[in-house]
Parts: C-alpha cells; structure tokens; sequence
C-alpha cells in the first residue's frame, strides 16, 4: 500500500510499521495518554483535536495522507498534548514509539522530521495570519490548502471528502453558521461546489484572488 510519491522516511516507517484500517469518528489518538507510538497517514483525513478546560474540542488543523502524528510526544516521551480523530475512512501506519527513536537519527528519516515540523510551523503562522481576517477569507484560505494538498483531482477541480461545515467551523474558530454563510458565497461566486461532507474548489486562481482582494478584510 506504499504511495509511489512515498519519501524515503516514510517508507522506513512504513516498513516499521503496523497498517492501521480506521473509520470516520475513530479516535486514533487521545490527549493525555502516554505516547506510545507514532503514526503515518497513508490514506484518508484526520482533524486534531486540542482538550479544552471547558468541555469543548477545538480543532487544531487538518492531517492527511503523507503527514507524521505523536513525532513530538514519542521523541521526548512525553503525553500526547492533542487528540487524532478520523474525518474519513483511510488506513496509518503505527510505529512504536520505541522503534521510532531507534530510527530517528537515520538521514531519511530525520528529514522527515524537519518536514514535519517545517509544515507545522507553516501551519501554525498561516493560520495565525488569517486568524486577523474575516470568516469568508478564513474559509477560502483553508478550503484552498486542502484542495492542493489532500484534494483529489476531478473534471471540475480538486475535491475533499470527509469535511462538514462544523469541522471547518472548528479549524477557522467561527460559527457554523458564518462557516455556512462563506461557503453560499463561494458558491455563488461558483468558486467551490459542495455536497454531504464534501467540497471542491472549482477555481482556485479565483479563489486566490479573493483571499488577495480581502487582506483588508472581508467585504
């Protein structure tokens, strides 16, 4: 089940590895438990859940096929300080947090690493950038980040499955109902389409220009 576009590291994991079948809601982590093990998406998406002191579970982001999960916690053995759970179905790879410092310090998959965190980082500054901004160019930002990276291609766009309005919501910290509202007007600008759990972006250079025209702030 190794992806041709595999990098090196990530076939080392995958030859470390478990393969892990999950389904939509599964939890595949939890905050606060001990990190025993790493894991590989190789297929499907998966929210990460932060725990909130008040009850609530605020989405960090997005994960998909490709990206590294519990790195942090297993390096340093320390408790996971996030929880995964699945948006679709798809299939990881688990690695115990053991064999996965073992083989840390191999080149491959110590450039795996340094893409991990290189990729959150970059996440985290573009998310605290559009966090300035109004819900319409928050959507669009995201919406747009999912269809390059995670988006599978089709005649009309690039299209994700797996996502609903509340799961966008939580990863833009608006209401669903203003989630609700950007996606009618992207719609109308017919820059996306969307279905049950699902959107494609239809013009991304349009979508783009958007999100260029609102740097001051959405209309």
């Amino acid at each position: 089940m190794s992806s041709p576009r595999a990098s090196d590291g990530e076939r080392l994991l995958q030859g470390a590895g478990a393969l892990l079948a999950f389904h939509r809601d599964d939890r595949l982590m939890t905050a606060g438990e001990p990190a025993t093990d790493v894991l590989l998406i190789g297929q499907g998406l998966v929210k990460i859940v932060l725990p909130d002191a008040e009850g609530g579970q605020p989405v960090a982001g997005v994960s998909g096929p490709g990206d590294l999960l519990g790195e942090m916690g297993a390096v340093h053995a320390r408790p996971r300080t996030a929880s995964v759970v699945a948006l679709s179905a798809g299939h990881a790879w688990r690695v115990s947090a053991e064999v996965f410092r073992d083989m840390q310090d191999r080149a491959a998959v110590r450039d795996l690493l340094n893409e991990t965190w290189r990729k959150r980082q970059e996440n985290f500054d573009d998310r605290q950038v559009a966090q300035s901004r109004g819900v319409l160019t928050r959507v669009a930002v995201h919406l747009l980040k999912w269809a390059e990276h995670f988006g599978r291609p089709t005649g009309s766009g690039r299209r994700v499955d797996g996502l609903t309005q509340l799961d966008i919501a939580g990863v833009v910290a608006a209401s669903p109902k203003q989630v609700e509202s950007a996606l009618s007007q992207l719609r109308q600008a017919r820059l996306i389409s969307t279905g049950r759990r699902t959107f494609t972006v239809l013009d991304a250079p349009g979508v783009r220009d958007l999100i260029r025209g609102n740097r001051g702030g959405d209309h």
